[in-house]
């Protein structure tokens, strides 16, 4: 405990924690865990890797409050649900799938933030999903889903994290070819992107036209309409709705393809 390292054998020693939370004039017991030095190593080890996203050479890895405050109003301590944090810490713990309601909550600010989706809300959709995908593939050995990536995945075939980066490819178009914008397609449509794509694409696909004709640079429109077939391409159709997992898969695939490099003009192509 005291230098985060252990020998084999002081792996094997049994470990023990409790933990407490004040209830009136009372203290209650929230949970009692026991095991080995090395199966909690192991355990938070693996927290550490499902929390793992481009991003983190900036922010670090995100400490759990400020996990549990992306999901809160106003990311206020008192709006977080009062059994929300031990939850998710016997989830770490114990290695197991977050609490769903963790998840829906990251998504249900999203949503009512006109499609933020921060560092940490995507850090907790990642992990997420890809702790109930490994539960999923241990005990399915005839199928098997995909972790999903540290960073941007272009053979990524999955329909919402495919929508979620032509969305982003789509407000990037938007912005370079409406510079100075205040609100993009982000602000208006996300919600509805993510959740029920077959209303909005088709509007967003036409618009994608238009700001297409008014980029000065043809390299980089080429590129552009190269990154947009690209994702196409994966796409037969754009379904009706998506569910919980397809929005966590959205929010996934925008947030990849933000941080992924764009095409940019040369100097030449700005007449430097």
């Amino acid at each position: 405990m005291h230098n985060g390292a252990y020998s084999d054998t002081d792996g094997r020693d049994r470990f023990h924690l409790l933990a407490l939370a004040p209830n009136s004039a009372r203290i209650m017991v929230r949970f009692w865990q026991t095991g080995t030095v090395a199966e909690f190593s192991q355990n938070l080890t693996c927290w550490f890797e499902d929390l793992d996203l481009v991003g983190r050479e900036r922010f670090g890895y995100p400490p759990l409050k400020k996990l549990l405050r992306s999901t809160a109003l106003l990311f206020k301590d008192d709006n977080i649900p009062p059994n929300l944090p031990a939850d998710v810490i016997r989830s770490i713990l114990l290695s197991t799938p977050l609490p769903e309601t963790f998840v829906h909550a990251a998504i249900r600010r999203i949503k009512a933030e006109q499609g933020n989706v921060s560092y940490h809300r995507a850090c907790i959709i990642k992990a997420h999903l890809n702790r109930k995908y490994r539960l999923f593939n241990q005990s399915n050995k005839n199928e098997q889903k995909e972790l999903i990536n540290m960073s941007l995945n272009t053979d990524d075939e999955r329909v919402g994290y495919c929508l979620g980066r032509l969305f982003a490819v789509l407000e990037k178009l938007q912005l370079e070819a409406q510079q100075g914008i205040k609100a993009t397609i982000r602000d208006r449509y996300y919600s509805s992107a993510s959740c029920t794509p077959r209303t909005v694409f088709g509007t967003l696909m036409r618009m994608s036209t238009h700001h297409l004709k008014k980029l000065d640079n043809p390299e980089q429109k080429i590129n552009i309409e190269k990154m947009i077939a690209q994702v196409m391409e994966k796409l037969s159709e754009f379904p009706s709705q998506l569910n919980m997992e397809g929005q966590g898969l959205f929010a996934i695939g925008y947030y990849h393809q933000k941080q992924a490099p764009f095409p940019k003009k040369t100097e030449t192509d700005k007449g430097e």
